[in-house]
């Protein structure tokens, strides 16, 4: 009976743990200086806007980059800073679930004062980071797009290299249809779920 309790918490917890993955996003980057040389073991922290307590905080490695991991979706300010630099701060910093926002190279210049140089981020138009394709669409985007049902699949249709007809089944990119996945709050719905009712 104990051996089937701790199988049923151990399969619990890695459902978890899978669906967490999923529904979180990550930010990369990497600190040099103003001669773009790596700065090894700067402080960076992650802040909800208006928030004084990061949320998530970490440092840079040997070769100045960082990931800061297990992001939830959200709109955040980052803030990276070195003994002798002055503090960068980057804000408008945009997560979307289960994908990375890889930053620009932050450089940080050197000052004997304590100072801060404050960044608005631009939007990203290309994804570096991986070679996954991706979009979200919004709450206030799926108020604002007309639609004569409320069908998510319908909504497939405003994503660029999405297409259906008639006569088949909803291709992305050219792919089969059973390549495509479905997704609630970034956690698969179709296999995953499954899984985890076993």
């Amino acid at each position: 009976m104990n051996s089937r309790l701790l199988s049923l918490l151990v399969s619990a917890f890695l459902c978890s743990t899978a669906i967490f993955a999923q529904s979180s996003g990550r930010i990369s980057g990497v600190v040099t200086d103003a001669s773009g040389a790596s700065i090894p073991g700067a402080t960076i922290e992650l802040f909800l806007p208006g928030g004084a307590t990061p949320v998530i905080k970490g440092e840079s490695g040997a070769d100045g980059n960082f990931v800061l991991a297990g992001v939830r979706p959200e709109l955040y300010f980052l803030q990276v800073s070195s003994k002798g630099f002055r503090t960068e701060i980057i804000r408008n910093l945009k997560v979307d679930t289960s994908a990375e926002l890889s930053l620009k190279a932050i450089k940080l210049e050197i000052s004997a004062a304590a100072e801060s140089i404050e960044v608005s981020a631009e939007a990203a138009t290309i994804q570096t980071a991986s070679s996954e394709v991706s979009n979200t669409v919004t709450n206030a985007q799926l108020r604002l797009l007309p639609s004569l049902n409320r069908s998510p699949i319908g909504l497939l249709l405003t994503q660029a290299g999405v297409s259906s007809n008639a006569r088949s089944s909803t291709t992305i990119n050219g792919l089969r249809p059973s390549f495509a996945n479905v997704t609630f709050d970034g956690i698969n719905i179709q296999d995953n779920f499954r899984v985890c009712r076993k």
